[in-house]
């Protein structure tokens, strides 16, 4: 149980320093007139970040049933 807030704590923080470099990489590249490559860029990791966490959700809950089963 000890580890439970410390491991919430870096995932929180982790969190805000991921995000705050995907932003950067699309503001960079706006300033540099890359408007397309920008939306794409942020699109692809947002979508695509949100689809994967989606996955691995899914994946959790059908290892945790399937964990259930087998007791």
């Amino acid at each position: 149980r000890g580890w439970v807030w410390p491991m919430l704590g870096v995932g929180f923080c982790g969190g805000f320093t991921t995000f705050s470099a995907v932003v950067h990489e699309g503001v960079l590249l706006m300033r540099d007139k890359q408007v397309g490559l920008a939306s794409a860029y942020l699109t692809v990791s947002f979508v695509g970040g949100a689809l994967v966490a989606l996955l691995a959700g899914t994946l959790a809950v059908h290892l945790a049933r399937r964990g259930r089963e087998r007791a």
